[in-house]
């Protein structure tokens, strides 16, 4: 796209790359992925899992 609007390689070329790079990326961050990669391994959960009981095995059958 860049080419065809006749932008020469260099500073400018490599500042348009970097911009449309640098949205996509916020959008993504933002917008479509709503703090889950941002937040990582070291957040909490939002919903808490409580274990009410131990599950007993079930009878084998014939």
């Amino acid at each position: 796209m860049l080419d065809e609007l006749g932008v020469p390689w260099g500073f400018w070329y490599g500042l348009a790359l970097t911009g449309v790079s640098g949205a996509a990326t916020v959008g993504f961050m933002f917008f479509l992925d709503r703090g889950r990669t941002i937040i990582g391994a070291a957040g909490q959960s939002r919903q808490k899992v409580s274990i009410m009981s131990i599950s007993q095995p079930a009878p084998a059958g014939d």
